[in-house]
């Protein structure tokens, strides 16, 4: 199940290669890779940490999680745009896109999954 939780994450790295052969703009594939993966990972830290403390103190940690993640992303694209071309920014802008396509669906049904697990 760990492996579904980051299908999106190894989904970026396997095709960075093929995509970079094929002629995408490495620096745009790169900063939009980059961006995703560290959003991915922090909030991953934080989705633990939010367990583990008080109710209150968990869903400020994860609204927090979700705007810095959007921020980190968001400025990856125009961190594209500025030091290279647009180019750049559209395939960062479309690296992240398609990683939260398939981040979003998978999130779901693990967590339904997890939700329906029966624990002794």
């Amino acid at each position: 199940m760990t492996f579904l939780r980051f299908i999106d994450v190894a989904l970026v790295v396997f095709f960075a290669p093929l995509l970079i052969v094929a002629g995408a703009p490495a620096l745009g594939y790169l900063l939009g890779a980059a961006s995703w993966i560290l959003a991915r990972v922090s909030g991953e830290l934080l989705d633990r940490k939010a367990r583990t403390v008080d109710a209150r103190t968990g869903i400020g940690l994860q609204v927090a999680g979700m705007m810095g993640r959007a921020w980190v992303v968001g400025l990856a694209v125009v961190a594209a745009g500025v030091i290279g071309d647009k180019d750049d920014a559209i395939c960062a802008a479309v690296v992240a896109l398609v990683a939260f396509t398939v981040y979003l669906p998978v999130s779901l049904i693990i967590r339904q999954l997890e939700r329906n697990a029966v624990r002794p």
